[in-house]
């Protein structure tokens, strides 16, 4: 089985992360710990067991539809699927960062019933620069992209290519790649709070508008669930 730990504050999580035994170690956090480490490609609903790479030939149609958005896509395939990944196309890729940090946010940020998690992985096999075909990976590799995107920059954003999406990432006998820390429910909207006394928020993790409205609405909520607002009318000045 995988190291797992339970999480109950941003305290506990630093702690945690700094016995990993690897400056290498790559995060994850996901926001339901019972989720499989799995690309979006490979999940139900998305895969289907046949060689025609059906998730491969939607890739392609998203880089032609892309053009009318004003995008300029990179030159590299792997750079174009790590663009297409980020901005929600279910790919053969998995999200990661090098920051243990954002890995949290992304593990309390649902503030559900659910227990989240932090996936501590170092990955055997890296991307090479020569390598310029999808047929030409045969094993899950680390991938880390050119920051050519300011929210990939932003996150420390880094992927996990999976050549047979289907196939869940796990534990390897033995091995000391991989760690859980899991984050009960209960202790997920603190640690949101924790996080953004530090400045981890939507807003400095999503560079824009969206972002930044999104953060203000999680503000201005957790001011009111905490009694900060009086609730006359606003007034404006002129």
């Amino acid at each position: 089985m995988a190291s797992r730990d339970e999480i109950e504050s941003l305290v506990s999580f630093l702690i945690a992360v700094k016995d990993n035994p690897s400056p290498l170690w790559i995060y994850r956090g996901q926001s339901n710990a019972s989720h499989p480490l799995k690309p979006k490609a490979g999940r139900p609903g998305y895969f289907q067991a046949n060689p025609l790479d059906r998730d491969l030939n939607y890739f392609y149609e998203w880089c032609k539809q892309s053009a009318p958005y004003g995008s300029v896509l990179p030159e590299s395939l792997f750079e174009r699927l790590a663009l297409a990944q980020h901005y929600g196309l279910a790919t053969r890729m998995l999200d990661w960062t090098t920051n243990p940090l954002v890995a949290l946010y992304f593990a309390v940020e649902v503030e559900d019933e659910k227990d989240g998690v932090v996936v501590c992985y170092s990955p055997t096999g890296y991307f090479y620069p020569h390598l310029k075909e999808f047929w030409q990976v045969e094993a899950v590799v680390r991938y880390d992209p050119p920051p050519f995107d300011a929210r990939i920059r932003a996150q420390s954003g880094i992927f996990t290519y999976h050549p047979f999406p289907s196939h869940e990432l796990v534990e390897e006998p033995k091995s000391i790649n991989f760690r859980r820390l899991v984050v009960p429910s209960k202790a997920k909207g603190a640690i949101l709070t924790e996080l953004a006394e530090i400045d981890i928020t939507r807003r400095t993790l999503f560079p824009g508008l969206d972002g930044l409205s999104q953060w203000m609405n999680w503000q201005l909520k957790s001011d009111w669930d905490r009694g900060w607002i009086n609730p006359g009318p606003v007034k404006f000045r002129n």
